[in-house]
């Protein structure tokens, strides 16, 4: 009997949706001063959140 060959959805994993999220928050535009130089950009920081809204720690001491 010939093996059927199985189609992945690549863009169904956990990476590829973290990715997808990443992407999404790339589009929003940093609202900084220019003067001050930000150490943090919005996408990282919006990561970050993204992290503990889906780990769901009850702090951010256990989230550190």
């Amino acid at each position: 009997m010939p093996q059927k060959k199985i189609n992945l959805r690549k863009h169904l994993n956990a990476d590829a949706l973290f990715c997808t999220i990443r992407q999404e928050f790339d589009k929003i535009p940093d609202f900084h001063n220019s003067t001050s130089p930000t150490l943090i950009s919005t996408t990282d920081s919006l990561m970050s959140a993204f992290a503990m809204f889906n780990l769901k720690f009850p702090s951010l001491l256990q989230f550190d």
